[in-house]
């Protein structure tokens, strides 16, 4: 029903283990939404309430008190309007292009809702991890847009666009429209897939959109294998992790998808799961896979079975005791190039002409959805990459979140062992900020670590009891 922002030639798969009133003539500037009245003090009281409920409740309250503010805005459906936010946002919506679920159009005014998320205090107080299946992306800015009519929700109508505008900060490097979509935990994940957030895409808008397209010549794999689920629950074992990362790691080398997985495997958007078990050889036992495409699962399948056992003399038996769960998900190449043509899409031409200056002073971006939106490119660098372990000796209810230095990423850890947390394939040597939260006997606690990714993972201790103000503070020092 929606419709894409690019136009892609080729795409990959990515191996990854897991586990936007006025007339076009005028900007409207929109007011803040509500201000946040009540004092930090205050919070700490609500603090001590939300630790009751767990881990969930203070990440809620710290995404309320310390999140980026949502403003709203009044528009005039039947004309195009332009909006500025806060932070430099601007977005674009076409005349008469919000429509209600059922495709009719409003009868009521029509009020849009926008929050902006730019600094990596943002990210961590609403959890905004920067991956995309998997793959870490260095983020420009992102956006969460919603409209009403009344009470009800609105969506883009079918075939529609709406225009997203990100400040450039200053570098001339291309970026491109991601879709986020959050778990049953609050995991965020971006796709360039519309489809992937639970909407049907209608491309017919956007086949004539011929200024910026990306041109991709190559598939690449990636690979990360992570220890997901544990039978028995062997103790956790540094050594055994590293071996199936270098399994991992040859797969990434070694496997060449044939012209019948490229042209059949990857015409969806659809993500696939699979559980990989080993032997007490070494050696891959058996490749389970969710429903998704036979091709896929025949080629991957076979290809694993048949690769080199993994030695590990003396740790045979937890080798064979563990599951490894794989994510599999489509994502475009990151070797690519810009093709400049002549031809520009009546929308995108309308864009330029409305707001000056557009894609000199902003990444301009065309969004098929509502939501979740942001301004992405996939972050690649040449150089050893690890899994990075964050243990909190053994600290329950607990959620870890890494933010780079020296780079606009942050993600969430996945739980690999009891207060042991992995993120995957990060780039060793990177500067990193770790930052903990727990809830100890419901009294919520935080502990803080400035490390650089290793090989050898990073110790966390020192879980203290905090106040909001601390908390807002400590995230003020990020850079």
């Amino acid at each position: 029903m929606k419709a894409t922002g690019k136009v892609f030639i080729l795409g990959a798969v990515v191996f990854s283990a897991i586990l936007f009133s006025c007339g076009s003539d005028a900007d409207n500037k929109g007011k803040e939404g509500e201000n946040k009245t009540d004092s930090l003090a205050q919070a700490d009281v609500e603090l001590m309430n939300a630790g009751k409920n767990g881990i969930a409740g203070v990440y809620q309250l710290i995404s309320e008190r310390l999140g980026p503010t949502k403003e709203t805005f009044v528009i005039d459906q039947t004309k195009d309007s332009v909006i500025t936010c806060a932070k430099g946002t601007k977005l674009f919506i076409e005349a008469n292009s919000l429509v209600l679920e059922d495709g009719s159009a409003p009868k009521e005014k029509v009020t849009v809702e926008v929050q902006e998320f730019y600094s990596k205090k943002d990210f961590f107080a609403a959890q905004l991890a920067t991956v995309s299946n998997g793959v870490m992306l260095e983020s420009g800015g992102m956006v969460n847009v919603s409209a009403t009519s009344g009470s009800q929700k609105l969506e883009l109508g079918s075939g529609k666009e709406m225009a997203v505008l990100f400040p450039r900060s200053g570098n001339a490097d291309q970026k491109d429209v991601f879709y986020g979509s959050k778990d049953s935990v609050g995991n965020m994940n971006w796709d360039q897939n519309p489809s992937s957030v639970n909407n049907s895409v209608d491309t017919s808008a956007t086949k004539k959109e011929k200024r910026m397209i990306t041109v991709y010549n190559t598939l690449e794999w990636f690979g990360v294998i992570e220890n997901a689920i544990v039978v028995d629950k062997p103790p956790f074992d540094n050594d055994l992790a590293k071996v199936i990362q270098n399994f991992a790691n040859h797969f990434d080398d070694n496997f060449k998808p044939s012209k019948k997985l490229v042209k059949e495997g990857l015409q969806n958007g659809t993500d696939f799961h699979a559980t990989l078990k080993f032997d007490k050889s070494g050696k891959v036992s058996s490749v389970k896979f969710k429903p998704g495409d036979a091709v896929l699962q025949e080629e991957i399948s076979g290809y694993l079975k048949k690769m080199p056992k993994i030695e590990i003399p003396g740790k045979e038996d937890k080798l064979s005791k563990c599951e490894y769960d794989f994510h599999f998900g489509r994502r475009t190449s990151q070797k690519a190039s810009q093709v400049e043509a002549k031809d520009l899409s009546p929308f995108r031409k309308k864009v330029l002409k409305e707001i000056s200056n557009a894609e000199v002073e902003y990444y301009v971006l065309s969004s098929a959805n509502l939501g979740w939106i942001n301004c992405d490119k996939f972050y690649n660098t040449p150089g050893e990459k690890t899994n990075f372990f964050v243990n909190t000796q053994g600290a329950e209810d607990t959620r870890v979140f890494l933010l780079f230095n020296d780079i606009k990423s942050g993600m969430n850890g996945g739980i690999v062992g009891s207060g042991r947390f992995s993120f995957p394939n990060l780039p060793v040597g990177y500067a990193v900020k770790v930052i903990a939260i727990s809830t100890e006997n419901g009294n919520p606690k935080l502990a803080t670590a400035e490390t650089k990714v290793s090989t050898s993972g990073y110790e966390l201790q020192e879980f203290k009891s905090f106040s909001m103000d601390k908390l807002d503070q400590e995230l003020g020092l990020l850079k």
